[in-house]
């Protein structure tokens, strides 16, 4: 499995600290899912895609 991570050079700090969160929520998204709990990931994902919006 591959992640990619698009960061740029010297991010403001609120930008940093969203990818950041966004980063850790899709992390435990593909966790839940891998466990098979799809609507604690669905929600996950969720809040992920919004955070990066």
């Amino acid at each position: 499995m591959s992640t990619f991570i698009n960061v740029q050079t010297n991010p403001n700090p609120i930008a940093a600290v969203a990818t950041t969160e966004g980063i850790q929520l899709n992390n435990q998204a593909l966790q839940a899912g891998r466990v098979g709990n799809l609507q604690e990931a669905e929600r996950l994902h969720l809040r992920a895609i919004k955070i990066k919006e």
